[in-house]
């Protein structure tokens, strides 16, 4: 009887079963068939009782279920094992052609310390147990073609698996796959080499605890790619890259590794490129040379302790698409430490859970046009002292935390974008907005009730919007000389200098400047305030431009204190520096020199000195001087010469806006003096002449308010 011949006295069910498991048999012999100059061997060591070694010649026929005794087979022979079987105990280093386990074979084979090398015919594995227990105990292919191929069965190898052919593993019909490898499985051809895994079918168990290893000599990045398929790869051990490239692009295949390291050597022929999503747990490392670029998908970090991960090379050249970090260890043992020559991503930041380390190794950051978002928890962090460069919108929870130590964080997106920052002091350090749509598409609108820069606000390109919101500058803020330079705050803190460029613009929406810095702080360019204001407690100075003209439509508030006066000056030149302040002011204990009022005169009694080269400013208190005669008066007082009285009245301040009456200053106790020489004659006119001119300006500013002009 043949191998496909079937035994009388079967039932038809048993009849078509048989059937079934010899085609599948006869179709994975033939993938494998044997060349002229190799022999077959078919396992009969079923019949000889309890001597189950490999190594036995009365355990070998030379045809399938023929006569036992041929030899054991060879080098170049094909190990075959068919039907029902014991156990098969190999304890040596064999080295042959290849081995097919058929479909309707039931027993094992049990490495022990035993090892397996086989040829171009490579391993097929459709039913039966392959077990290796040991560490020693591996299996190597040297095949190009065959490769390794299992539709069914259990494998269980302690040893490492190396093959340089394609490898499949998957389930066909109703059989069920199981292959469990604690050692490394390594691909190590030199051409391409197509790896099928079937984790994703309900009856396939593939487990590569002992990680996956690409040595491809393969001569490019074209011909030595390990190219996966099936539904998802999943390893719990390491990815180790040494030569060859992991392509799980071609066929879009998920990667899972669970507590395993990933290491892709510092080679030019070693990369992984992927379009779908990758989890995983570990460390990940990226030599200079590597190629690392996925191109889709989503990465996550699912730790549950500190991890790090290292990308050398050239930023533009090593990138993530998105990145999620979700780690999950408690307190400060959730860390994502960032190493190497900066991060790269073309995707979206997401942190859910854990910190996203920059800081500790100084690590840049691009994210390009993809969102940042740092979710509503206290475990969720981000910490920076480095650059940044971001196109897209910026999401930071309540609870979640954002720290920037340093370094700089640019804006570069080519659309409108908003910022929305949620929560207690969380700042930027320095802060550009340099928006390249060019348009009015180019806004970056603040969502926040702070907004915070311990550094310095720079606007190149692109309208900054802070409606509603306080912003507080610790350092300078530059609006460039650029008609596409928009700053349109609300109330604005500046701790440094005030540069607006002539072609920038600066909208105060009805807000105050606060010029709050601790030292000199210097104003460059004309600028049209709200409001401004600067309060000193230490002495200090503020720098004006000779020739420009700073503009206050509303309130001004200069003031110093006794001994520690707030000094007003211009940077340099021999030109003053020009004020236009038509609203309420509030100004005392000021040291003012070099100023042009180009408005009504600026009166500043309260302990203020002039310091000279000053225009239209009154830095005397106010007096009233009259004259008269002696004599009787009239009504009952005697007196006999005429007297003359002139009153100089404190000029009436300009109409506040929203309000139709003017605010007015009570005027000081009138001073009266007889005899009057001319000289004081000419000074109480001029006196009476400001105040007329006040009050016409107040009665003006009256009418616009009621008229709302």
């Amino acid at each position: 009887m043949n191998m496909f011949s079937c035994p009388d006295g079967l039932s038809v069910l048993r009849r078509k079963a048989f059937y079934a498991a010899t085609t599948l048999t006869f179709f994975l012999s033939s993938i494998f068939a044997p060349t002229a100059f190799a022999a077959n061997r078919y396992w009969a060591g079923s019949a000889n009782g309890n001597d189950t070694r490999w190594e036995s010649l009365k355990n070998w026929s030379a045809t399938a279920r023929g006569a036992t005794g041929a030899t054991v087979p060879g080098i170049n022979d094909y190990a075959i094992f068919l039907g029902s079987g014991a156990s098969v105990t190999l304890r040596s280093r064999w080295s042959g052609s290849g081995i097919l386990l058929g479909a309707a074979w039931t027993g094992s084979i049990l490495m022990g310390t035993g090892t397996i090398k086989v040829g171009r015919l490579g391993i097929a594995i459709g039913s039966g147990r392959l077990i290796g227990g040991f560490a020693g105990s591996g299996v190597e292919i040297r095949a190009t073609g065959s490769g390794y191929t299992q539709t069914g069965g259990i494998v269980s190898l302690a040893g490492p698996f190396s093959h340089s052919g394609s490898f499949k593993v998957q389930s066909i019909g109703t059989q069920r796959s199981s292959f469990i490898l604690t050692g490394a499985l390594i691909f190590s051809g030199n051409a391409n080499q197509f790896f099928t895994d079937g984790q994703g079918q309900t009856r396939t168990r593939a487990d590569y605890r002992g990680g996956i290893t690409l040595k491809n000599s393969g001569g490019s990045n074209t011909t030595n790619k390990v190219i996966v398929s099936g539904a998802t790869l999943g390893l719990s051990g390491a990815l180790t890259i040494t030569t060859g490239t992991l392509d799980l692009t071609t066929n879009s295949v998920p990667l899972i590794d669970d507590n395993g390291n990933i290491t892709i050597a510092d080679a030019a022929l070693a990369g992984l490129t992927t379009n779908s999503n990758v989890t995983h747990s570990g460390t990940l490392t990226v030599g200079y040379n590597a190629a690392f670029a996925p191109t889709a998908g989503t990465w996550t970090v699912i730790d549950d302790g500190d991890t790090t991960y290292t990308l050398n090379g050239p930023v533009s050249g090593k990138r993530f698409f998105s990145l999620t970090l979700n780690n999950t260890g408690g307190g400060t043992n959730d860390d994502v430490i960032f190493a190497g020559s900066g991060v790269n991503l073309s995707g979206n930041l997401t942190i859910t859970l854990g910190n996203m380390d920059l800081a500790t190794n100084a690590q840049a950051l691009v994210v390009d046009d993809g969102s940042i978002t740092i979710a509503d928890a206290e475990q969720a962090t981000f910490t920076s002292n480095s650059n940044v460069t971001h196109s897209g919108a910026l999401t930071v929870n309540t609870a979640g935390g954002f720290t920037i130590r340093n370094g700089t964080w640019t804006v570069i997106d080519d659309s409108d974008t908003t910022y929305t920052i949620n929560g207690g002091s969380k700042h930027f350090y320095n802060l550009t907005l340099n928006n390249t749509a060019g348009t009015s598409m180019d806004d970056l609108t603040i969502s926040a009730t702070n907004f915070n820069v311990s550094g310095s606000l720079t606007i190149t390109s692109g309208k900054l919007s802070a409606m509603g919101v306080t912003t507080t500058i610790g350092s300078g803020v530059t609006i460039a000389d650029s008609t596409a330079a928009i700053f349109s705050p609300d109330t604005v803190y500046v701790g440094g200098n005030w540069t607006k460029h002539l072609l920038g613009t600066f909208t105060p929406n009805g807000g105050t400047v606060h010029l709050n810095g601790a030292g000199t702080q210097t104003l460059t360019g004309s600028t049209t305030f709200y409001s401004l204001r600067a309060v000193t407690t230490t002495a200090r100075t503020i720098q004006f431009p000779q020739s420009l003209t700073q503009t206050i439509s509303n309130s001004l508030t200069l003031a110093g204190i006794a001994n520690n006066k707030l000094t007003l000056n211009r940077t340099g030149g021999s030109t003053a520096w020009n004020i236009l302040s038509s609203g309420s002011r509030d100004l005392a204990y000021l040291t003012v020199s070099n100023s042009n009022n180009l408005g009504v005169t600026i009166s500043c009694g309260n302990n203020c000195t002039d310091g000279g080269g000053n225009t239209a400013w009154d830095f005397g208190s106010t007096t009233t001087t009259s004259s008269g005669g002696g004599g009787g008066g009239g009504g009952g007082g005697g007196g006999g010469g005429r007297r003359n009285t002139t009153t100089v009245t404190t000029p009436v301040l300009p109409v506040t806006p929203g309000t139709t009456k003017a605010a007015t200053v009570k005027p000081k106790p009138a001073v009266k003096k007889d005899n009057l020489t001319p000289k004081q004659r000419m000074e109480a006119r001029k006196a009476a002449r400001v105040a007329a001119a006040a009050a016409r300006e107040a009665r003006k500013n009256a009418r616009k308010a009621k008229w709302g002009l």
